[in-house]
């Protein structure tokens, strides 16, 4: 084999960022209670006996699906003839890794869209253990902005040691084991020289934008060889369905069709990229080889930047709608791409759901955060959209600076704006700003503008600080009536409607929970309603 791709990590004991979103969920004994956890809860007498065994699968059920750039980079070098394969997710416990490892790879790449600095730390190692002579490639968006950060690193704030501590070419504790690091902002040429020069019997160490260990004396930890940008498209890296295997593919598959952004919200440190997108012939074309499989049941367009707009919006619905594919689809989308025109062409055209990043329901704090969007904007869109009976999930950013209690009363009130329908729900996110290096609320400029200080979850500026912010996203979790938590319950029996009520039962059950007491009369009401209800339909 030329090369193994590792796409992200999983072990019991290490949180990652798939795990960034606070959790207001009903559970019990750590568990969320997603259908199927309710049925065996209420079967077995309102009690779990293997609750650990259930709060790991619970853990473990993100890491299920091949992730998109571990589906890029096997395209991208067995295209280029090179014989590839994909271990998704890293796992210790997991003997498939030892199968992979004993093909002996001339090169492992790790791709770090979905691993930070300790996951990297610990698949290197393991790796390392097994396969001493392997090369070692990491590259991928973490890699960049640790580039960034390692040019950065003298400026204000970089040289916080919880900012060079997290990042690869700056931290005190460096990652040993890895040959060579990809550091362009794509990657693909360097990867490919990387990947002929060992093909070749040569070692790759001197290959335009890649860092490498620094010659013993040299006083440096790093080597940085010459950066020079590639160039880059998104149709010249289409993703050829036809030939990956069935085996890689689920009944979700995610979907790539843009890189970038042309937005600048002041929270968001991927917002300096150029937007590239493929065209839509050649969009149409990977749905096509991927509708040959016949195992795909939906397709996840996980671009913030697809429907970028309502004509683009329509463009494409319009397109699917003609080529009656046999899947449904979800998206990212902006809240300014929704017309009642591009709502119904949505619904018609098999979308199932619809991702907003509304991030706050309060004018003055999309003002602040440099959101080109209205609050009154997203109140149209989301009238269209449930309108037509189209689930969204929506996430809000709570903490950033210029919130205050009662720009918190704000997004409730949008939220119960939004009248619960019986046979669509509006799934709700709520997240806790993160001051993110490289993000232009970061810099000194703006942090002087509202006193802000710290990194990461830990800051404090003139209307809030870290530790205000639970309580308050704990208010929003109480108080949103209309929306509910996304469980990630499978396919049900029930119908539409039976659903979605026993999905809002859940969370008013929930919220009684957050308020208190925890067996308070409410509560134990609640708990009996949702017994009565699993067992007439599933017991």
């Amino acid at each position: 084999m030329d090369a193994l791709i590792i796409g992200g990590h999983y072990s019991a004991d290490h949180e990652d960022s798939l795990h960034h979103c606070d959790d207001f969920r009903l559970t019990v004994n750590g568990i969320p209670m997603s259908i199927p956890n309710l049925v065996d809860y209420f079967r077995d007498g309102r009690t779990f006996c293997d609750a650990q065994r259930r709060r790991f699968l619970e853990r473990r059920r993100p890491y299920r699906q091949v992730y998109y750039s571990a589906l890029h980079l096997w395209n991208l070098l067995t295209h280029h003839g090179f014989e590839a394969d994909i271990l998704n997710c890293h796992d210790p416990s997991d003997p498939r890794r030892l199968r992979l490892y004993a093909e002996k790879p001339r090169c492992v790449i790790l791709s770090t869209t979905f691993m930070n600095m300790e996951a990297v730390r610990r698949v290197v190692a393991d790796i390392r253990e097994h396969l001493p002579e392997t090369w070692i490639v990491v590259g991928g968006c973490y890699v960049r902005h640790s580039y960034l950060v390692w040019q950065k690193q003298h400026q204000p704030h970089y040289s916080n040691p919880a900012v060079r501590n997290t990042y690869f070419f700056t931290s005190e504790i460096p990652i040993l084991g890895v040959d060579a690091w990809i550091y362009d902002d794509h990657g693909e040429e360097a990867l490919l020289g990387t990947m002929e020069r060992l093909r070749t019997g040569s070692r790759p160490g001197d290959l335009p934008n890649t860092a490498v260990p620094a010659p013993p004396g040299s006083g440096q930890r790093w080597h940085f060889n010459a950066a020079i940008p590639e160039s880059f498209s998104m149709d010249r890296h289409a993703i050829h369905w036809s030939a990956v295997p069935r085996r890689l593919l689920s009944s979700v598959v995610p979907f790539s069709i843009t890189y970038g952004c042309p937005f600048h919200c002041r929270f968001c440190n991927f917002s300096q990229k150029k937007l590239s997108q493929k065209s839509m012939d050649v969009i149409f074309q990977e749905l096509r080889e991927l509708a040959t499989h016949n195992v795909v049941e939906r397709v996840w367009f996980t671009d913030d930047n697809f429907l970028i707009t309502p004509q683009r919006v329509e463009e494409f619905c319009e397109r699917f709608l003609r080529e009656r594919f046999p899947f449904s689809w979800m998206s990212f989308i902006r809240a300014s791409s929704i017309t009642q025109r591009s709502a119904e062409l949505l619904k018609s055209s098999n979308a199932c759901l619809l991702i907003l990043g509304l991030e706050s329901g309060s004018q003055q704090v999309l003002h602040n955060m440099g959101k080109k969007d209205s609050v009154d904007n997203y109140v149209l869109a989301m009238k269209a959209l449930m309108e037509n009976d189209l689930d969204t999930e929506i996430s809000f950013i709570f903490g950033y600076p210029g919130e205050t209690a009662d720009t918190v009363q704000e997004t409730i009130d949008f939220l119960n704006q939004c009248p619960a329908r019986p046979a669509q729900v509006n799934y709700l996110y709520l997240f806790k700003f993160s001051l993110m290096p490289l993000s232009p609320i970061f810099e000194e400029s703006l942090r002087s503008r509202w006193g802000l200080q710290g990194a990461y979850t830990d800051w404090r500026h003139r209307t809030m600080s870290s530790d205000q912010v639970e309580g308050f996203m704990r208010q929003v979790a109480m108080a949103a009536r209309s929306t509910v938590f996304n469980y990630i319950d499978p396919a049900s029996r029930l119908n539409r409607e039976e659903l979605v009520a026993l999905m809002r039962l859940r969370d008013d059950l929930g919220r009684a929970i957050l308020r208190g007491p925890p067996e308070g009369p409410e509560v134990r009401d609640l708990w009996d309603r949702l017994e009565t209800t699993i067992r007439r339909h599933f017991l």
